[in-house]
């Protein structure tokens, strides 16, 4: 769990699953890919990358093709 702390492992683990955020937190956790990591990834700020893992808030819509990529990527 690279960068993860048990508590956002855990809250990842029991966020909705049809998030698309979701989702890339769950692929990322299972791929040991850090938070930073799909943060400079994606340009987006750690705290936006928390929120899509957790299912707080969604991806803008023209980030979700490049997200199902990556998430594709890592399976």
């Amino acid at each position: 769990m690279h960068g993860y702390t048990l508590l956002l492992a855990d809250t990842i683990k029991r966020a909705p699953r049809n998030k698309l955020g979701v989702r890339l937190g769950r692929a990322c956790l299972a791929a040991n890919v850090s938070v930073i990591e799909a943060a400079n990834h994606f340009g987006v700020s750690r705290p936006t990358i928390y929120s899509w893992f957790t299912g707080r808030c969604n991806p803008r819509y023209s980030q979700e093709d490049a997200i199902e990529q990556y998430i594709k990527k890592l399976a």
